[in-house]
């Protein structure tokens, strides 16, 4: 993943191709590096069932964060403020296409 991270941000799309067992995976891979895992549920907008979603999405978190966002909204996204620290390292963590809000 990367050095001296403190946050590890997990981006997932909400679209189709929702993938719960890619979650697990980052989610294992930000607790072995030391990180506090955040889970971000994103392009809300192109989901009918985000918060269904969101609820397999805990089952499996063991009690990381997890904030559902929409970058053309801008739904969600002033809760993720709180992660992104002065002085803190933080990662996105995501498969290509996922909706990163980096341009936000």
């Amino acid at each position: 993943m990367a050095a001296n991270i403190d946050t590890s941000l997990i981006v997932s799309s909400l679209k189709q191709d929702f993938n719960l067992r890619r979650l697990e995976r980052y989610l294992t891979m930000a607790w072995n590096s030391g990180a506090k895992p955040v889970i971000v549920l994103s392009k809300a907008d192109l989901c009918n069932d985000a918060q269904a979603k969101k609820a397999e999405v805990e089952k499996e978190a063991f009690g990381a964060p997890i904030h559902i966002i929409c970058s053309l909204t801008g739904e969600g996204l002033n809760e993720l403020k709180e992660y992104l620290n002065r002085g803190d390292t933080t990662a996105l963590l995501g498969s290509s296409g996922v909706g990163e809000f980096v341009n936000y």
